[in-house]
């Protein structure tokens, strides 16, 4: 005699691999994608061979303010406090998977993440265009260059 396969054996596989699917499916939705598409703002500076440096330097911290990217100044630094940073036109940002915030320039190159330190060189400047991430209580830096440091 032979095992015979049960009505109820076949209904529990069935639920086991219907268990199976929703849980993978729950899994995935839980896992978090990198949010892009953050606009920041800009100024009308192109980095190249034509661009017109200014040469200010300021070192200090890239914070996460919101969807904002902030420079803190360290102490002693030229323009002190919490500054608005207008990236190169073309700009954009994305959420990381660890929450902080990378902008991008055109041209795909990584130019800062909140959350590290960084010397900026630019100059004074005024937003290309409106955006919740200036105001006139703060004083704007227009990135030149930018590169981390410790």
């Amino acid at each position: 005699m032979g095992m015979r396969c049960q009505p109820t054996d076949l209904n529990r596989g069935y639920v086991g691999l219907v268990l199976a699917v929703v849980a993978c499916l729950v899994a995935a939705c839980s896992t978090s994608t990198p949010q892009s598409g953050i606009a920041v703002p800009t100024s009308t500076f192109e980095p190249g061979p034509s661009a017109s440096y200014r040469g200010l330097v300021i070192r200090g911290a890239l914070v996460r303010d919101g969807q904002c990217v902030r420079l803190i100044a360290d102490e002693g630094s030229m323009i002190a406090g919490t500054l608005d940073i207008l990236w190169p036109r073309g700009s954009t940002a994305k959420v990381t998977l660890s929450g902080e915030i990378e902008v991008i320039a055109q041209d795909g190159e990584a130019l800062g993440v909140t959350g590290t330190r960084v010397q900026v060189t630019g100059g004074a400047a005024s937003a290309e265009s409106r955006s919740s991430c200036t105001g006139p209580d703060r004083s704007q830096i227009e990135v030149e260059t930018i590169e981390a440091v410790s």
